[in-house]
C-alpha cells in the first residue's frame, strides 16, 4: 500500500508557505513566491489528487477572505503561467491514465474522491461519519476555538501571520489525520 502522505506534506507544506510569503512581498519579488507555488500544486495533485491540494488551498482562501486580501491576491499571483507551469506538471500523468484506461477520470476523480461521501467506498459509516474525523483533525486547534470566536464576534481582523496559520493549519491537520485515522482503523 503507498503512502502518499509525504510527498502530499512535502509539497503542500512549502506551496503554503510560499503563498503566504508571496502576499506579504514587495510587488516587484511577488514572481519569486507565486511562481513555485503552481509546480508544488501540480505534485501535490499527483500525489493525492484533488482532495488534499484542494482541502489545503480552502484554508489559504479563508485566510484571503478574512483578511479582505482575496481580488487583490488573484490579480498579483499569476494565475495564467502558475496554471500552464501546474498542468505541466499534474496533466501528463492524468492524460497517459485516460487513454490507457477511458474510466479512468470518471472513476478516479469522481467515484475515488466524492463516492465515498456517499457510502461507495469501503467505509462503513454513514457520511456524518466525517464530522467525527474533523473533530478529531481539529482536536488541537479546538483550544483557540473560543478566543477567536471572541475576536471574530468584536470584528477584530488578523491580516497578519496569526490569520495564515490559524486558516491553513487546520485544514492541513484534516486531511491528514483523516487519511492517517484510515490506515490505523
Amino acid at each position: 500500500e503507498a503512502m502518499i502522505d509525504m510527498p502530499l506534506t512535502a509539497a503542500l507544506a512549502p506551496a503554503m508557505f510560499l503563498l503566504f510569503l508571496g502576499t506579504q512581498s514587495p510587488p516587484d519579488r511577488k514572481w519569486r513566491y507565486y511562481l513555485p507555488v503552481y509546480p508544488l500544486l501540480g505534485i501535490a495533485f499527483l500525489a493525492k489528487g484533488p482532495a488534499g491540494t484542494f482541502v489545503s488551498l480552502a484554508g489559504f482562501v479563508c485566510y484571503l477572505v478574512w483578511s479582505r486580501r482575496l481580488w487583490a491576491t488573484m490579480k498579483e499571483a499569476y494565475l495564467l503561467p502558475g496554471i500552464a507551469f501546474f498542468l505541466l506538471v499534474a496533466a501528463p500523468w492524468y492524460a497517459y491514465e485516460a487513454v490507457k484506461q477511458p474510466d479512468f477520470l470518471r472513476t478516479f476523480l469522481w467515484q475515488e474522491h466524492f463516492g465515498h461521501l456517499q457510502g461507495q467506498l469501503a467505509r462503513s459509516e454513514p457520511w456524518y461519519g466525517h464530522l467525527k474525523n474533523l473533530f478529531i483533525g481539529f482536536y488541537p486547534w479546538v483550544v483557540f476555538l473560543p478566543a477567536a470566536v471572541a475576536q471574530a464576534w468584536r470584528g477584530e481582523r488578523d491580516t497578519g501571520t496569526r490569520g495564515a496559520a490559524a486558516s491553513s493549519c487546520p485544514t492541513d491537520q484534516v486531511a491528514t489525520r483523516t487519511s492517517l485515522l484510515r490506515f490505523c482503523a
